[in-house]
């Protein structure tokens, strides 16, 4: 699998246009990309059962987190690191 990987590496390089290296990544098989590359729907799945039952955008995680933590009894959503910069 090393062999098939390094063939890879060799389509890329330090000047080329994002959108050659978008298509580029694209076109190597999830079974042989790195993990940073891999199809998002892959880490939803385990052997063929899907492994998740809530897929949510970050930019609604308190909304989501509201709604989660009634349910489940949840904390409220800790908030760290937070900027001096405003909105």
């Amino acid at each position: 699998m090393r062999s098939e990987l390094s063939e890879y590496g060799r389509h890329f390089s330090p000047d080329m246009l994002f959108e050659r290296f978008v298509h580029t990544v694209a076109d190597i098989p999830d079974s042989l990309s790195d993990i940073r590359f891999r199809s998002q729907h892959r880490f939803f799945l385990h052997r063929d059962p899907l492994m998740a039952d809530f897929v949510g955008r970050f930019e609604r995680l308190a909304e989501y987190w509201n709604e989660r933590s009634q349910r489940f009894d949840l904390p409220p959503l800790p908030h760290h690191n937070r900027s001096n910069r405003g909105d």
